[in-house]
């Protein structure tokens, strides 16, 4: 009792007598290998990339990832896909900020359509995400494009960003962009981009007609397009988040036509793009382990295309289309132990389609999907796996259309940490997709016989990271031997 009353005062002299001291700054840097913590094959590429790559749009910036094909339709303004392992771009599914971009008409992404001032970073995945806690979508396609655009990250002392530039290029191209990120107060901030691109298209090529060269400009290939993109972010105290995200694209582009017996086609088509998105997302974290994502979306998307010169009674072709889609997604995920967890998906997407033809069916399909899904570690093997059921009912205003399709997916994932920087990876996937709306009915021409596409996939690779000082940073090596057996393919 004597020491402890000792030590008191002795104590609280030391309080007395403490001062604080401000330590200089030290900055500390340092480079780690770009690497997606993934089971499956993974690639990422991110912002401060985008320039050394010369990237103008997302199919730019994934131009050099490995296994993936991008298709140009026309340079400026084109349409851009991306093919990954040779499936086809039906086959890649390309999320915004965990969300999907989704296409029922024609079931193919315009990477173009995305502005990469507004994207931090860039992933493929083959297979699936490795994040088992994912809407549904994610497990629904044999690989998967994810975009992360970016987020206010602001503060008190400076609560506002603004940013603005232009690039120019080749045939007349001028793309003017700015941007304003703002916070409102610790929960809440907002970010708006918006940019234009304008390009006249032309360009001169020679046309050899017999011994003769004959230099020719090529017209009709102008290009205006306009996008305002903004989203919201809070951030509750209890870690929930909610974010809200409005996107509008307008493209006005010339389609010039052939050179026929040596002759340009005086007047080329026109296709015009007006597409609106709206999506928000919830996410809530449990001390339990207990996580729920909650996604909605509603899209409209209208094109109209226009052939000045078609064989028809009138002279030419006026067409126009509009899909819409609703879209709902809950996951649940559970960390039942330290090394397992579990989770379940499921989502309900109704998409629709008119046209202004005198034959049209105006097809409606719905979908429902469901995943249950499990992660399991212990030591250096690590075993994913996950079961995906789709049911898809379509209806239509006119005549038949396809039955009603209810399928199981599996999908089975492991890796094996041989040593620190060597790690064994395989894979099984097992998916299918089905018949998009102009396969199955367009124009006039109907084909509700079409089956689904289904797809095997097999990988079995091997990856080797290694982070080193000096003036080489790290060190990746990665090799895959892969097997894609496709049955019913769609062309």
């Amino acid at each position: 009792m004597v020491w402890i009353l000792a030590a008191l005062p002795f104590q609280h002299a030391l309080a007395q007598t403490d001062t604080t001291k401000r330590l200089k700054e030290v900055n500390i840097a340092s480079s780690r290998a770009e690497l997606l913590n993934s089971i499956a094959p993974a690639q990422q590429i991110k912002a401060d990339a985008f320039v050394r790559y010369s990237a103008f749009n997302v199919a730019d910036a994934i131009r050099g990832f490995s296994g993936v094909s991008i298709k140009d339709y026309g340079g400026v303004g084109g349409l851009k896909t991306v093919s990954v392992r040779g499936l086809g771009a039906n086959h890649t599914a390309v999320l915004l900020d965990g969300i999907q971009i989704n296409d029922a008409e024609n079931g193919q992404i315009d990477l173009s359509k995305f502005n990469l001032n507004n994207v931090a970073e860039i992933a493929l995945y083959n297979g699936q995400p490795s994040d088992i806690s994912q809407p549904a979508r994610s497990f629904a396609s044999a690989s998967v494009l994810a975009i992360k655009t970016i987020k206010p990250t602001l503060s008190a002392e400076k609560p506002y960003l603004i940013s603005a530039g232009i690039k120019g290029g080749s045939f007349g191209l001028v793309n003017p962009y700015v941007q304003w990120q703002q916070r409102l107060n610790n929960h809440l901030s907002f970010i708006i981009n918006g940019y234009t691109e304008n390009a006249d298209g032309k360009y001169r090529y020679t046309v050899y007609n017999g011994g003769k060269n004959i230099p020719q400009e090529r017209i009709a290939a102008d290009v205006k397009i306009q996008q305002i993109d903004g989203a919201v972010y809070w951030v509750g105290k209890d870690s929930s988040k909610f974010n809200l995200r409005v996107n509008y694209y307008h493209a006005d582009r010339g389609l010039p036509g052939a050179v026929v017996l040596y002759v340009p086609t005086p007047h080329g088509q026109k296709l015009w793009n007006n597409d609106f998105f709206t999506q928000a997302g919830y996410e809530k974290n449990w001390k339990g382990g207990l996580r729920l994502l909650v996604n909605s979306k509603y899209a409209n998307s209208y094109l109209h295309y226009f052939d000045p010169e078609w064989n028809n009674t009138a002279g030419f072709l006026d067409e126009h289309y509009r899909q819409q889609e609703f879209y709902g997604s809950a996951s649940l995920s559970y960390i039942i132990t330290k090394n397992w967890e579990i989770s379940y998906a499921s989502d309900l997407a109704i998409n629709t389609l008119s046209a202004n033809l005198n034959v049209f069916k105006y097809p409606t399909r719905t979908t429902v999907l469901n995943v249950l899904a499990s992660n399991f570690k212990t030591g250096k093997f690590t075993l994913q796996g996950s079961v995906l059921n789709s049911n898809i009912t379509e209806t239509v205003v006119i005549g038949t259309t396809i039955p009603k399709r209810n399928v199981f997916s599996p999908t089975l994932m492991a890796n094996y940490k041989l040593n620190e920087p060597v790690t064994l990876r395989a894979f099984y996937k097992n998916i299918f997709r089905a018949p998009t709306f102009s396969e199955l009915y367009y124009t006039f021409i109907t084909n509700t016989g079409l089956r689904p596409e289904f797809a095997n996939q097999y990988d079995i690779g091997v990856t080797y990271n290694k982070n080193l000082p000096g003036a080489v940073e790290y060190f990746s090596l990665t090799a895959d031997l892969y097997y894609n057996k496709v049955k019913d393919k769609i062309i």
